[in-house]
């Protein structure tokens, strides 16, 4: 236990604050109870008028008032009239913190008990009858843990502004998904009340498609917000699954058309399905096994999805999804090659990398086999290990649709960039494709994908 507070005094955001925790520290460590809680009330209120100043420099109207009142205080130096205004700061900060969203009513309520114990801490004349104030270790402890959880530690970033930088990030028309970036401002720099209030506003939008002004509009956001909640659940798994169980009552409520955008954007997430209630998994059910499909018996080679189609089908590269939805995994294997193609390109699974050699196979004509290899194999080319780029290879150099289409020798150099990951190991497998081209066309062929061989001699 002793650890954790000593980590946390280290994580203190403002440095002029830090030494003064660990004063606070020492003091609890020393038995000294009283001045332990009456430092913790000291950092407290320096941090908050520091975090607050820092507002008021970026512009926060409502936080310049407090700042020229810290300002007029310091100016007057030791003085009476400098200690009787820095007693009024004192006095506000707490609910100016509340009123700047720095502070939730909860952490302000904890904060408050704070400040009524350190004036009986300093003041021990407030108790009657000659008592004098003794709190216990575990009293000292908990104020000072209470302040480093929920305010030392925190960064001063505004919970109603945190909520809008999200907002303004998603619907930014240059976004663009980068995980770390997301974990980085809107999880671990916010305080866990503002945290839970982001998570919940993302699962929202991602699983209800909630109504979003055009552009990008209501469809795009959820897509967007559908990224930020991955990158939570990569972070704090623990932290997610409340908010998706919220919106669980909504989720049954939509009709068809919804509730297919809602499996086709958020059908990944493995914690849905844990979560989803056995109705509502059975209303899923019965939509695919009513879905008229193109299938490879009996239909052409080339018929494609529609895009509910694609949603419906795309939990399949679900682990989750697959277990309490098994018609899933049939229904897919019975999909024209385009089809699959169409499922798999939705959303790169690993579950469904294993697809990818038949995709090649299936190749119906030129433009399908540069059009597949595009949307399925060179996305799905990072996820490949040595088995499966071998059985890859082998399909592309005995089906002639892709051997000899015009756009495959360059896609062929892109693959062999894009499996970097492999090398040296996969040098061989590349050596029998280009012989086995070579050795299935005629001599003076086109077709000879030199360019790979090229890319031999510069690697090896």
């Amino acid at each position: 236990m002793a650890v954790d507070i000593e980590q946390q005094i280290n994580r203190v955001w403002t440095p002029d604050v830090r030494p003064t925790v660990a004063e606070a520290w020492r003091c609890y460590g020393a038995g000294a109870y009283r001045a332990c809680i009456a430092l913790t009330w000291a950092a407290v209120c320096a941090d908050l008028i520091d975090k607050i100043i820092r507002l008021a420099d970026e512009g926060e109207g409502d936080a310049a008032s407090f700042a020229t009142k810290v300002a007029s205080a310091r100016a007057a130096g030791i003085s009476v009239d400098g200690v009787r205004d820095m007693q009024e700061v004192e006095r506000i900060c707490l609910d100016t913190a509340v009123k700047l969203d720095v502070l939730d009513d909860v952490t302000a309520r904890e904060l408050e008990r704070l400040r009524e114990d350190r004036h009986l801490c300093v003041h021990p004349s407030l108790r009657g009858f000659g008592e004098t104030y003794a709190p216990t270790a575990e009293y000292a402890r908990a104020h000072l843990a209470v302040a480093l959880d929920e305010l030392l530690t925190q960064p001063p970033v505004q919970g109603r502004k945190a909520v809008q930088q999200l907002v303004a990030y998603v619907m930014d028309p240059q976004f663009v998904s980068s995980p770390g970036h997301i974990t980085h401002v809107f999880h671990d720099r916010v305080r866990p009340n503002t945290r839970r209030q982001l998570i919940e506003l993302a699962v929202k939008h991602a699983v209800l498609e909630l109504p979003v002004e055009e552009p990008p509009g209501g469809r795009v956001v959820a897509e967007r917000m559908h990224e930020v909640v991955q990158a939570f659940l990569a972070r704090d798994r623990d932290a997610v699954t409340p908010a998706i169980s919220k919106v669980m009552d909504r989720l049954a409520a939509l009709d068809s058309a919804g509730l297919t955008g809602a499996i086709g954007r958020v059908g990944d997430l493995d914690v849905l399905w844990e979560l989803l209630p056995a109705p509502l998994v059975d209303r899923i059910a019965d939509m695919l096994a009513a879905a008229q499909l193109p299938t490879h018996a009996d239909s052409l080679a080339m018929e494609d999805l529609t895009p509910e189609q694609v949603d419906l089908l795309s939990p399949v590269g679900s682990a989750a999804a697959r277990a309490r939805i098994p018609l899933l995994v049939t229904r897919f294997g019975e999909l024209t090659v385009e089809g699959r193609a169409s499922v798999m390109a939705r959303r790169v699974s690993r579950s469904l990398v294993m697809h990818v050699p038949e995709i090649l196979r299936d190749a119906y004509s030129f433009r399908a086999a540069e059009g597949l290899t595009q949307r399925v194999v060179l996305p799905y080319a990072p996820l490949l290990d040595l088995s499966l780029l071998e059985k890859a290879l082998m399909a592309w150099a005995e089906n002639s649709q892709c051997r000899t289409a015009m756009a495959m020798q360059e896609h062929a150099a892109r693959l062999y960039e894009a499996t970097s990951h492999l090398r040296p190991a996969d040098r061989d497998l590349w050596k029998r494709f280009v012989e086995r081209v070579r050795e299935v066309g005629p001599g003076d062929s086109y077709y000879r994908y030199e360019n790979v061989e090229r890319l031999f001699a510069e690697k090896f």
